[in-house]
């Protein structure tokens, strides 16, 4: 049980990328990965169910 209580206190890095472009006909549309700073250390977002799977979220930019 400690090994799980331990999983969910553990944050992974990730492998997706800081920002991502789309380009759909003659629009393009940016959008940056949302971080949050956690113990000074810039974290992305973790699946909440099972933390050992990679997630993010990405917001619109420009």
């Amino acid at each position: 049980m400690s090994d799980l209580k331990k999983m969910y206190h553990t944050l992974n890095r990730d492998s997706f990328p800081a920002d991502l472009t789309l380009t759909v006909g003659d629009q393009t549309i940016r959008y940056a990965k949302k971080t949050w700073n956690i113990g000074g250390e810039q974290k992305g977002l973790r699946y909440g169910e099972n933390p050992d799977q990679p997630a993010a979220l990405y917001e619109q930019v420009g």
